[in-house]
């Protein structure tokens, strides 16, 4: 599959300036915008090539590797499908980190939140980081604290977000002014590194009421090299002046997927690992990040978690009055589509 390339002015000229539409059943509306979503997704889902493309083949080993898990949607008969991918993370991967980028449990009690807690921190062997999604934001910052955090690691960093007010379950919210002022000042700080941006939520394709803003930001900032997503449950990836990778889910996908980041001193070479009967493989399913020559890392950036910032952790506001706005949701994914 060819990501897809928008016009960067054409494309946020579109989400920016989209008009709303007269109000409509919040029912009608979440049904069209997951048909759409669905049958989209479907069509250009990434699937495994017959060859390793050349670009992928790298002399040597990475500097690190890490691994985003998305959307595992815990409930007790999904515990030994977790569990047996992060075994296969520890034992077989071992990166130095593991970001979990959303929906992480269908569970939402603090109850809940602290057994998906339990079984991480039973099977995994190195670090984890997680943000909030849609299914899993109430009691989040009980159990995982902040979902808006960032950090150093190997030359890059690395800045995980999630959104403050929301339906319910739904997933079509929007950033607090807290927020946008503390990514706009964490990205400014960045400046000479590269850095990837992770949230549950993607922001291309449109699939929530901030999404544009926030395409505007990444695609101003030239040091964000990258945007890793989940939520979609597909393997996607989207192009917008920098690539847009909505990872496999582990929980929602049938072919039950993980995704592992080799990162090299000039980009990032992201691998699909799935699940083939009782345990993991990598799939030929491959995709790349590019780093700027002026952004490339000189190999002596010291492999280790630094300079962690975050915002106090907080729980989720619910306004059920974002329904009113689904019309602008929907006529943005028009637009998308269209492109």
């Amino acid at each position: 599959m060819r990501p897809l390339h928008l016009p960067l002015a054409a494309a946020l000229a579109a989400l920016l300036l989209a008009p709303a539409a007269l109000p409509q059943e919040r029912s009608e509306i979440e049904k069209e915008i997951h048909d759409w979503g669905e049958s989209v997704a479907k069509k250009i889902e990434i699937q495994e090539s017959a060859d390793v493309p050349a670009w992928a083949v790298r002399p040597g080993e990475p500097r690190f590797r890490f691994v985003q898990i998305a959307d595992i949607h815990l409930t007790p008969a999904k515990e030994e499908l977790l569990k047996s991918a992060l075994r296969y993370v520890s034992t077989e991967v071992r990166p130095a980190f593991v970001v979990l980028t959303g929906d992480n449990t269908s569970i939402y009690s603090i109850e809940g939140h602290r057994r998906l807690k339990a079984i991480l921190d039973e099977e995994l062997t190195c670090p984890y980081h997680a943000v909030r999604g849609d299914n899993d934001a109430r009691n989040f910052w009980v159990v995982f604290g902040s979902t808006h955090w960032s950090f150093d690691y190997g030359g890059v960093h690395f800045v995980g977000s999630g959104l403050d007010r929301d339906i319910e379950t739904v997933g079509i919210g929007t950033f607090s002014e807290e927020t946008w002022e503390w990514l706009r000042d964490d990205l400014a700080r960045s400046s000479g590194r590269p850095t990837l941006y992770l949230q549950h939520e993607p922001c291309l394709p449109p699939t929530f009421l901030d999404a544009p803003r926030l395409a505007l930001l990444l695609s101003a900032r030239r040091n964000v090299v990258g945007v890793l997503n989940g939520h979609l449950h597909y393997d996607l990836e989207f192009r917008l002046a920098k690539p847009h990778l909505s990872a496999i889910a582990l929980g929602q996908n049938p072919r039950h997927g993980i995704k592992v980041y080799s990162v090299y001193p000039d980009g990032i070479v992201a691998q699909t690992h799935v699940l083939d009967g009782e345990s993991f493989r990598a799939a030929r399913i491959f995709q790349r990040i590019d780093f700027p020559e002026r952004l490339r890392l000189s190999g002596d950036e010291p492999l280790e978690i630094s300079d962690r910032r975050e915002l106090p952790a907080a729980p989720m506001v619910f306004d059920e009055e974002l329904k009113e706005r689904y019309d602008e949701l929907r006529l943005w994914l028009k637009r998308f589509d269209s492109k």
